[in-house]
């Protein structure tokens, strides 16, 4: 439950910080960013022809091994960047070819201390683009937002009985109909996002899967095998579609300073609402020529039976160890509606 207390000290606080600049100059890279001509439906299909318009956004930070095969690579990837005024979201679509499909840790962040080396999707968002060096997950302008998919050849993994129960009752919505394992494939299935805000809300264990507000943030992922033989999950290459919605703020208290208790089912069942709707947090209003901090990038678990290194992994911003700073991170200005870009085929 939540403590009322020093709200109006951090409202005040908050609204200082909101003068920061919005300023091209901090980013490593800028990208301008259509505005959407309607919303896709976040479920991992990117074939929705809202994002036929929207140009592509490269991500090039070690996502080819040396000793790969010119055009294979260990992370290929296709990127799309939009927003989208009446729903005040940035939108994310993600196509991802891996060559080796090591999911190390299952539930990802949720389990052991080196989670960030999985096969996950991370966005780093900045809302007011300061360039502060010093602005980081937990300083309430940097919010690292990261996407797990879970085990598919054992989708429980161990020790997930809390997890089990929420699936077998239902509460993963789009995903309910996947009782059991996953077989591999060679058409696009969809699979369990789970959702994580690193330094906000540090969710554990205890609260897997992670259902985070619809209303501030929604994913989807489908995956499939590149190779119709395939047995097994295994080191099994894959192709990936993440497809993410998410309503940026100039501002994130973490939850600690504000006394919710993220293990509450109440807050829990409600995927902590009041939280996100805590007078605390200044949501961004998106409008055109306005710049966001943002970097998504793509981890890779590498090599089965090896312990776990994130030796590859591709972003926006050309540089890795970003996620601890905003002064790298890529500047997305926000444009309008595009009408005259190439159609994005999927890889």
């Amino acid at each position: 439950m939540k403590k009322q207390f020093g709200i109006a000290a951090l409202i005040l606080c908050v609204g200082a910080f909101s003068g920061f600049a919005q300023d091209t100059s901090v980013n490593v890279n800028s990208y301008t960013i259509p505005e959407l001509p309607g919303v896709p439906v976040i479920d991992g299909d990117l074939s929705d022809a809202v994002w036929a318009n929207v140009p592509t956004i490269p991500m090039d930070k070690d996502g080819d091994s040396p000793a790969a095969a010119p055009g294979t690579g260990d992370l290929d990837i296709v990127l799309k960047i939009a927003w989208d005024d009446e729903t005040n979201a940035l939108y994310f679509a993600l196509n991802v070819i891996d060559e080796s499909f090591v999911q190390v840790r299952g539930f990802g962040s949720s389990a052991g201390t080196d989670g960030y080396n999985n096969e996950r999707l991370e966005i780093i968002i900045d809302g007011t683009n300061t360039g502060d060096a010093n602005s980081t997950t937990t300083s309430g302008f940097h919010q690292q937002y990261t996407f797990d998919l879970p085990y598919t050849y054992d989708y429980w993994g161990p020790d997930n009985d809390i997890a089990k129960k929420k699936f077998v009752a239902g509460e993963l919505g789009y995903f309910n109909t996947l009782e059991g394992g996953i077989a591999p494939s060679s058409t696009f299935i969809p699979v369990p996002v789970f959702e994580r805000i690193e330094g906000t809300l540090n969710l554990t264990n205890d609260s897997a899967p992670w259902d985070i507000a619809d209303d501030y943030v929604l994913s989807a992922a489908q995956i499939r095998v590149t190779d119709p033989n395939v047995t097994e999950w295994i080191e099994a290459p894959v192709e990936i579609n993440w497809e993410v919605r998410i309503v940026p703020f100039e501002y994130l208290e973490p939850a600690a300073n504000l006394g919710y208790d993220i293990t509450d089912p109440a807050e829990i069942a409600t995927g902590w609402l009041s939280f996100w709707k805590d007078p605390a947090h200044i949501p961004l209003d998106l409008e055109p020529n306005k710049v966001i901090g943002c970097v998504p990038q793509q981890n890779d678990g590498d090599v089965w039976g090896q312990a776990p290194a994130r030796e590859h992994q591709t972003n926006t911003s050309g540089v890795a160890g970003n996620w601890n700073s905003s002064e790298s991170l890529t500047g997305l200005i926000l444009g309008a509606k595009a009408t005259a870009i190439p159609d994005w085929s999927l890889q």
